[in-house]
């Protein structure tokens, strides 16, 4: 069990990390929304809605390859060559869809961006550094620089607080604060290229590891340009029927309910090169394990969270941003958290079916998830408005979950601690039924609320006796290592 000690510890530290992050949400929130017009504040929303869309084309499965392969290496040789080989083509395909971008730009413009064709030319520097920026910090995840990578998150968070500050207060307006973050992205890509330096040898990309990834990269590509669409086309309906002030309030939402995706992205950090190494050793009770472990973990954070976003959203809104923002915001927030709980369960399932290689089922998932998510936006958002992208979601969600957890089933069962979900959705409930009660007195601060909620959620978890003896042994164990 040392791997899975191991990985705990590694889950730890990025917790840690995580945790120092949280303030930046109940931050970042603020400082924009209350120094950007709702419009603005739309567009920026709408530029890296943009460039993440453009990541599949950009990627072509190449960056869950070399988690996948490059995890399990031995020798160095490979692992740098497999990075460098990564790296070159996907800096090649991001500058030709950049300059596709920059030369269309007026016509792309008038569809989404108000006219607003410098916004576009700007995108396409953006698709450049956010394409090559996530394959450096993949590789330190990959070779397990936890600490490293932790640190640089903490630091281009807090960093990016700090720039949109400052430009803020020299009365810089979007346009400020975009042209500073690229600059600070650039810096930051450099020092990760640095830091690098002696652990990989920067060379000629080598087409036999590049034919290897492809071959189990490319079948992802459609399963990853199908969920990039889902996740994200409804700013674009949204832009284009209701305008860029309703997508500003509608992304200040959705930020608040895309929390659970941070817990995924905590419980599953180092979940993918984990399990791979498990699998590939034919440690199949491991695998087992260590995903039973985030699927856990991650219900135990994000459950409580969408019951708090059913009663508390509007007032936390209210409280970070303005009072036109906030209108309606409780059910945004509530239906997108939900949306994306139900999208942490699949990404967990998920993980059998990539270490298996079965990669072709995960693409057919999403591309049946796809129409539907398309067609139902198109109808409802013009009549419903953002109410109905929500909803859209998490329908769309719905399915392609109900769709991986059926076939990575067939590939191999992992326990479903049952017994656990209905503690943590009890407690949920108390916790919630605590929060009606403060929220109905006078004078009782939404932070003070808040805090108490989640004590009181962990309390009952532990008197509801949620975790075993030895789940508790254990982590002690790993905090005595």
């Amino acid at each position: 069990m040392s791997s899975y000690i191991k990985t705990i510890k590694e889950t730890s530290v990025n917790a840690i990390a995580q945790i120092i992050l949280v303030p930046l949400v109940l931050i970042t929130l603020p400082v924009l929304t209350k120094n950007l017009t709702i419009e603005e504040y739309g567009l920026w929303g709408l530029i890296f809605t943009t460039c993440s869309l453009t990541m599949p084309f950009t990627s072509l499965g190449l960056g869950t390859a070399m988690s996948r392969f490059i995890s399990s290496a031995k020798n160095k040789k490979t692992v740098s060559d497999g990075f460098v080989s990564v790296l070159v083509v996907r800096l090649i395909l991001s500058l030709i869809i950049a300059i596709i971008i920059f030369l269309f730009s007026e016509k792309i413009a008038n569809a989404f961006f108000g006219s607003n064709s410098q916004i576009v030319k700007i995108i396409s520097l953006f698709v450049v550094i956010t394409t090559v920026e996530p394959i450096f910090k993949r590789f330190l995840r990959i070779i397990r620089h936890v600490k490293v990578l932790s640190s640089l998150k903490i630091i281009e968070g807090y960093g990016a607080l700090s720039l949109y500050i400052l430009v803020f207060y020299f009365g810089g307006g979007l346009y400020g604060i975009i042209s500073a973050i690229l600059i600070f992205k650039i810096f930051l890509i450099l020092f990760i290229a640095f830091y690098l330096r002696n652990k990989i040898s920067y060379s000629f990309p080598d087409f036999s590891i590049l034919i290897k990834f492809l071959k189990y990269g490319l079948p992802t590509l459609p399963s990853s340009m199908s969920f990039w669409i889902v996740n994200l086309s409804d700013r674009y309906f949204i832009s284009f029927f209701l305008g860029t002030a309703a997508l500003g309030i509608y992304s200040a939402c959705y930020s608040l309910g895309n929390i659970p995706r941070m817990f995924s992205a905590l419980i599953n950090f180092i979940l993918m090169i984990a399990v791979s190494q498990l699998y590939d050793e034919g440690k199949h009770d491991e695998v087992k394990v260590h995903l039973s472990f985030a699927l856990k973990y991650f219900l135990m954070l994000s459950i409580p969270f969408v019951f708090g976003s059913l009663f508390m959203s509007e007032s936390i809104i209210k409280l970070l941003t303005t009072k036109q923002i906030a209108e309606g915001s409780s059910q945004i927030t509530f239906i997108v958290s939900l949306a994306h709980l139900i999208l942490g369960i699949s990404t967990v399932f998920s993980y059998v079916l990539l270490v298996t290689k079965k990669t072709k089922i995960l693409a057919y998932t999403w591309i049946i998830s796809l129409p539907l998510n398309l067609i139902l936006n198109y109808i409802f958002i013009p009549y419903v408005g953002a109410m109905g992208a929500a909803y859209t979601t998490l329908l769309a969600y719905l399915i392609a979950t109900i769709y991986v957890v059926y076939y990575s089933n067939k590939e191999f069962k992992f326990s479903i601690d049952w017994n656990f979900i209905s503690k943590s959705i009890f407690s949920s409930i108390i916790m919630s039924a605590f929060i009606l009660f403060f929220e109905k007195l006078e004078n009782i601060s939404i932070i003070f609320t808040l805090i108490l909620a989640i004590i009181i959620y962990f309390i009952s978890l532990f008197v509801f006796g949620s975790f075993n003896e030895n789940e508790i042994k254990f982590f002690k164990k790993i905090k005595s290592k």
